[in-house]
């Protein structure tokens, strides 16, 4: 429910707003799943419709355009050339998204993504300002950012408007012109009426302490033969503004193992529970990467090689958005054999890791090119989550045109950066 200072101990009460900067912030009772619906519909309420969405928002975020009735202007965010992992969305895309899509008044991107990768915040506020469009940034893998200067700034801090950010929801300090207050009230409560259990926010020393142990685990693995760790280099590459350090990802494409393989080990003979398993990376708790790099070590080369070359495929172009995804996840639904979903709209979120991008999701048509990309992963033995039978079956909406479709790739329109910093 709506955090309150002066009803609540001090120790609990005064940290959202001394550590980030916001105006207000709001506790929640049931975590980032209800700051991303109450997100969602306090966009409704005050700025309309029509919302610009990165593709790489969790499902939390896709529920919430869901139950608020949202038409998303999908965005794609940017790339790691060699794990395909997705950074995050540039100022430039955000700028030609808006441009091309001028009846949406806000944007929801995300920031960190799982991996450590902050986009420029600073750069995205300035630039949905700049179309009068607010900025909700989904924080839910950095509740800790501004908390130590080794760092990136929280959210709030670089000038977004609303931040969802696991158990809490901040409103920027200059929010209440695009997202004010009151709308964010009324959805909280609509989506809660009971308040969350008191939780303490990670302190200082604390996150100093777990800095100590990431870095040293990153140096360690750095340089291992078959490991690639990705880290603060990434920073400056398209998409990556900063790094979070506390992030640690392992990537083992190099070792020719398969990293699902390696997991179950470290889980067998560490007791090491992983927060993200795909067919080549590896990404631990921050409080268990020193564990975590001395396991793998010990372990990495005991595991068989791959019965296969792990293969990555470059990821295929969604198909044009047909309906809203809460019009098709509303509507009668099928599960059909790839062959007769081709053509169909898409009743479900399907997403291959890597990326970690949606390749489909609710409203968009299933074009035989994501279909046939999507397949080959799946028969290549890689990671697509959201699918309850390993794509043996599409969810489509109920008496959607069949026929196969394959859209050309057009030319991307340059961006003319028109903010400042």
């Amino acid at each position: 429910m709506l955090f309150e200072p002066a009803g609540a101990p001090r120790a609990t009460s005064a940290a959202p707003e001394e550590l980030t900067g916001a105006a207000r912030s709001w506790r929640l009772a049931h975590g980032g799943t209800q700051g991303a619906a109450a997100a969602c519909l306090a966009l409704r309420s005050a700025r309309g419709r029509q919302v610009v969405v990165a593709r790489d928002v969790p499902a939390a975020v896709v529920s919430g355009l869901v139950v608020a009735g949202l038409t998303a202007h999908w965005l794609a965010p940017e790339l790691d050339p060699i794990a395909g992992l997705a950074h995050g969305v540039t100022p430039e895309a955000l700028d030609a998204a808006l441009s091309d899509a001028p009846g949406a008044r806000a944007a929801i991107v995300v920031a960190p993504a799982f991996h450590g990768a902050v986009p420029d915040v600073a750069g995205l506020a300035a630039v949905a300002h700049c179309h009068g469009a607010a900025l909700v940034v989904e924080q839910s893998h950095g509740t800790h950012l501004g908390r130590h200067p080794a760092l990136p700034e929280h959210a709030v801090a670089a000038g977004a408007d609303l931040v969802v950010a696991g158990a809490l929801l901040h409103q920027g300090p200059l929010a209440e012109r695009w997202l004010p207050a009151a709308a964010i009230d009324r959805a909280v409560r609509l989506c809660a009426p009971a308040a969350a259990p008191s939780q303490p926010p990670v302190r200082p020393r604390e996150v100093r302490a777990l800095l100590r142990s990431v870095t040293a685990a990153r140096a360690r693995l750095t340089g291992a033969a078959g490991v690639r760790v990705l880290g603060p280099e990434l920073a400056g590459a398209p998409g990556v503004h900063a790094f979070d350090p506390l992030r640690l990802t392992a990537d083992l494409h190099d070792s020719g193992r398969d990293a699902r393989a390696v997991a179950a080990a470290l889980r067998e003979r560490a007791g090491i529970e992983l927060e993200l398993v795909t067919d080549r990376l590896l990404v631990p708790a921050p409080a268990d990467a020193g564990r975590f790099a001395a396991a793998l070590l010990a372990s990495l080369w005991t595991v068989a090689p791959a019965d296969r070359p792990l293969v990555s495929l470059p990821p295929a172009r969604p198909g044009p958005t047909i309906c809203t995804p809460r019009a098709a996840w509303l509507a009668p639904q099928a599960r059909l054999p790839a062959d007769a979903a081709i053509g169909r709209v898409a009743a479900e979120t399907l997403t291959p890791y890597p990326p970690g991008v949606p390749a489909v999701l609710p409203g968009e048509r299933l074009d035989i090119e994501v279909v046939s990309t999507l397949c080959a992963i799946a028969a290549e033995g890689g990671v697509v989550n959201g699918s309850p039978d390993g794509l043996g079956t599409f969810a489509v909406v109920a008496g959607s045109r069949e026929g196969a479709s394959r859209r050309a790739a057009g030319p991307r329109r340059a961006a003319t950066p028109r903010w400042t910093r």
